[in-house]
């Protein structure tokens, strides 16, 4: 008996040792709401993107760790894939240590993960995300979302500042690869970021298009935060009597009050080539924490985009929605 409770001290020990050592984490976020837009029926829609995703460690020693990372998008309302790729937001392995992170694999593009930095309402807009998410990515011929095949380094914190690098590779002959880089700062009430892309482009392109983007914030004390950003992107097109053709050029400002227990927020969006207002958004709206991980949301905005030459769409949109994170 006492031999058989030594074995099981010992191999109690040793799981609680590989637990430590190695660990696997599933998280995730749900969104949903009631949204009404225009002369639209009442719909059941998301403004912030649901997703489920799986990320884990093993302690490799002096400082080392391996990870991973596995993220797939869903449509909380039918329960849909929001991509043919299962893994479609995150599939990644790579090392992380004093000198940062490095990842291979699929992830979210280094000027896209910025977004969140500078927009109030976290990359996706009073109206949703069918309006900001062209902000970033110029009218979504340049600037890219998630990015495949990239390898992906990550500064550790230097100061405030954290150095980014990213390269796409094509992996086909003919097709140039892509690359990115980022430098953010924080410190205190303060934020900056610039950015520079290009993306990866078909051998039928005759240049390369490429992008920047330059942005940052400010705290005024513990309640107001001020934030703003301004885009570049070139697509190295001559066809200026097209919403997506010649040099886009956007910005965006922003603000949020911490008030009554949650936020409210607003923003201002424009991006424009030489000819057209390409993309206009105003947004109000207001987010309660009901807890760490619980938010009831409302939201109201107005646009306006031009994304083809025959197609000019203006949205009046208002939600009313809740989001989970596990």
């Amino acid at each position: 008996m006492k031999k058989l409770s030594l074995a099981l001290l010992i191999l109690s020990t040793f799981s609680a040792i590989a637990q430590a050592e190695s660990s696997v984490t599933m998280y995730g976020r749900i969104d949903l709401g009631l949204a009404k837009a225009n002369n639209l029926a009442l719909q059941e829609k998301a403004n912030h993107p649901s997703y489920i995703g799986f990320k884990g460690m093993e302690d490799l020693g002096s400082g080392l760790s391996a990870n991973f990372w596995l993220e797939t998008g869903l449509e909380a309302d039918t329960g849909s894939a929001t991509a043919a790729n299962f893994w479609n937001r995150d599939a990644a392995v790579g090392l992380v240590g004093e000198f940062g992170t490095v990842k291979l694999g699929t992830v979210k593009a280094l000027l896209k993960s910025t977004e969140a930095r500078v927009d109030p309402f976290s990359a996706e807009g009073a109206i949703g995300n069918d309006y900001n998410k062209y902000l970033l990515r110029a009218g979504n011929k340049i600037g890219q979302s998630r990015v495949s095949n990239a390898v992906t380094y990550i500064s550790s914190n230097v100061a405030g500042f954290v150095f980014s690098g990213q390269a796409i590779l094509s992996e086909t002959n003919g097709v140039g690869s892509g690359m990115s880089l980022l430098t953010t700062y924080d410190n205190g009430p303060y934020s900056a970021q610039i950015g520079y892309e290009k993306p990866v482009v078909a051998s039928t392109v005759p240049a390369r298009p490429s992008m920047y983007s330059i942005g940052g914030g400010y705290k005024l004390g513990s309640d107001l935060k001020f934030t703003g950003v301004y885009t570049h992107g070139d697509t190295r097109t001559t066809t200026l009597a097209s919403a997506t053709g010649g040099v886009l050029k956007g910005f965006l400002v922003g603000a949020t009050y911490r008030v009554g227990g949650g936020d409210a927020k607003a923003v201002f969006v424009q991006q424009r080539n030489a000819v057209y207002n390409t993309l206009q958004e105003v947004g109000l709206g207001y987010d309660y924490g009901m807890s760490k991980r619980t938010t009831l949301y409302g939201y109201a905005g107005t646009g306006r985009n031009r994304f083809t030459d025959a197609t000019f769409k203006s949205t009046s949109h208002y939600q009313v929605g809740i989001t989970h994170y596990f």
